[in-house]
């Protein structure tokens, strides 16, 4: 893969997931290299060539202006192209998914990251506020910052749920496509299952936070159950999917043919 393992850009909590997503490429294709390997060159390779090239240019252009985004794009005509090379048009259709897949490595510029961030923390303490409440407990919101009680949390990046999105969604990808929907409103359902998941599981997660500081104290909401907090939200938004993907499965049959078709 052209972007390297060293970059920095990785080592951010936002991005993190981009090892993941290249050792799953990897796999896919090492998994399928029988097939790679008896790939026949296609008649006209012209179009590979003219992308791996590309591909080659761009990743140039990302190393030497140092950006990021760029550098990550030059993943997808790379493999595409060399795929072309091997088999023709037939062998990169058939590792549609694995190509696809790669756009999860490309870094998101920072100026969205960071739009999307302030969006979704404002969105995020608004709800647990809302929760909070809902349960009883006194709690009051400016902006970001969240009063329960005699305690103040921020909201941070951190705590915004981008970090889960985007794990979420490289992990939700690719049960998708292990799990194999029949009916492509199967697929299409646990896909966009992916983001109201996530955004939810956050929610339910700073809200958690939130009690355990009344409760407990502010030691208690920063040491080792704010991170454990965020890793068993994560499990169980994991396990949410596979729950929507049983409930398809097991309940599918009911569905009128029109409905299932699509």
């Amino acid at each position: 893969m052209a972007l390297r393992f060293d970059d920095t850009v990785w080592r951010s909590s936002e991005q993190s997931h981009g090892p993941f997503v290249l050792a799953v490429v990897l796999y896919i294709f090492w998994s399928l290299r029988t097939e790679l390997l008896q790939a026949r060159t296609p008649r006209l390779a012209v179009p590979g060539w003219a992308m791996l090239i590309a591909g080659l240019l761009l990743y140039m252009l990302g190393v030497w202006t140092k950006v990021a985004v760029i550098e990550g794009a030059s993943n997808l005509p790379i493999v595409a192209g060399g795929l072309w090379i091997m088999g023709g048009p037939a062998l990169v259709r058939r590792m549609w998914f694995p190509l696809m897949y790669l756009l999860l490595a490309i870094p998101i510029p920072s100026y969205l990251l960071g739009s999307s961030t302030a969006v979704l923390k404002q969105f995020v303490s608004q709800a647990a506020e809302g929760l909070l409440y809902a349960l009883g407990y006194p709690v009051a919101r400016t902006g970001v910052v969240l009063t329960v009680g005699q305690y103040q949390l921020l909201v941070a990046d951190a705590c915004s749920g981008m970090n889960s999105i985007l794990s979420l969604t490289a992990v939700g990808l690719l049960f998708t496509f292990i799990a194999r929907p029949a009916q492509r409103w199967h697929a299409t359902l646990l896909v966009a299952a992916i983001l109201p998941i996530a955004v939810l599981a956050n929610i339910i997660r700073v809200t958690i936070l939130c009690l355990i500081t009344y409760h407990l104290g502010d030691e208690a909401g920063q040491g080792f159950l704010h991170e454990s907090a965020g890793i068993l939200m994560f499990v169980v938004a994991v396990f949410s999917l596979i729950f929507i993907d049983w409930l398809c499965r097991r309940y599918a049959p009911a569905l009128p043919k029109d409905l299932k078709n699509g």
